[in-house]
């Protein structure tokens, strides 16, 4: 049986276009699916523990300034020595911790910010998805297209 030209071009078009697919494995919008999954649970949780560590160190923050408020009310003239210089030593102590844990303030819109870059992450993982699916299945329609050409191919053969 001879080919025709329209039968070569065909066959040219569908390898051409099959060894172009070929790169991309089948399985990898599942992949894809399944990391951008991942993404947003994890995601949630990280939100989830900033969100709760810059709450726990504004309340951290409120507690050493009233501690370190109810020391600096204490009448020191009946301390030691000794004693005077420890509760100096502790009231420094807490206002470098109330300074530490105030440049949390600095961190609040994290969350937030987060929670966006997260979020567009997995639109650009699922538009990425979308496009490899369209690419496997072009891949699939290029086989089953060689698959009957190949049958028809096989039918001519015996007339």
């Amino acid at each position: 049986m001879s080919l025709s030209i329209r039968d070569i071009s065909v066959v040219a078009l569908l390898v051409l276009g099959s060894g172009a697919c070929s790169s991309i494995p089948s399985n990898t919008p599942v992949l894809l699916d399944k990391t951008s999954e991942r993404i947003e649970s994890r995601s949630e949780v990280i939100l989830k523990t900033l969100r709760s560590v810059l709450d726990e160190a504004t309340f951290a923050k409120a507690d050493v300034e009233a501690i370190r408020v109810g020391l600096q009310s204490i009448d020191s003239s009946n301390l030691s020595d000794k004693d005077k210089k420890i509760v100096a030593n502790s009231i420094g102590t807490l206002k470098q911790l109330e300074l530490t844990l105030g440049k949390t303030k600095e961190y609040g819109s994290v969350p937030e910010e987060s929670n966006r870059i997260f979020r567009d992450s997995v639109s650009s993982i699922r538009l990425v998805r979308q496009i490899i699916a369209t690419e496997v299945d072009k891949k699939a329609l290029v086989q089953d297209m060689i698959n009957i050409f190949e049958k028809n191919k096989g039918k001519g053969d015996g007339n």
